[in-house]
């Protein structure tokens, strides 16, 4: 990851099940760096910037939003704050 990475998304998985940060993370590798859960239904992941073969990251974005769809199909992608306090 470069020091000056800034891509990040925010979840909503629309479900109450506990969700294992570690195992989220692994279904989206490589293309997510981190899973922070935020608040009690929304976690942010940062994307690596840093890919081999150096994909855009449109296409990284469209990659990790389809593959969020395959696990949470009810889930959505939702606006965040940049100083929101950790949950």
């Amino acid at each position: 990851m470069s020091e000056e990475n800034e891509w990040s998304l925010s979840f909503n998985p629309m479900t109450d099940e506990d969700i294992d940060l570690v195992a989220f993370k692994e279904a989206l590798s490589p293309y997510v760096l981190s899973v922070t859960r935020k608040s009690a239904h929304r976690y942010e992941l940062v994307l690596d910037d840093e890919l081999p073969d150096n994909p855009p990251m449109g296409e990284v974005l469209e990659k990790v939003i389809f593959m969020l769809g395959e696990i949470y199909p009810s889930g959505v992608v939702v606006g965040h704050l940049d100083n929101e306090p950790e949950y």
